[in-house]
């Protein structure tokens, strides 16, 4: 569990960075730079290291069952795009 809480902690925290440097560059009215223009393939690389350590840290079975109930969970989801900045 220990494990689990500081992998989630570490995606917390990188996800957190790249939402503020595109936060920062939106309000100033920023043209798209390096931090910001390729936000989608930061944060899938993010998901997928995330997802990695999960699968590394828990058992196949207990992996399976956190697959599940993402996938239950995604149902009651909804994704808003970001805007395309100038």
């Amino acid at each position: 569990m220990a494990a689990v809480v500081g992998i989630l902690a570490g995606y917390q925290q990188q996800m957190g960075a790249i939402e503020g440097s595109w936060n920062a560059a939106v309000a100033a009215g920023e043209t798209p730079n390096a931090a910001t223009q390729n936000f989608p393939a930061q944060r899938d690389a993010i998901v997928t290291a995330a997802r990695a350590a999960l699968a590394a840290s828990l058992s196949a079975q207990g992996m399976a069952r956190l697959d599940q109930l993402i996938q239950s969970e995604k149902g009651h989801m909804k994704v808003v795009p970001y805007p395309n900045m100038p």
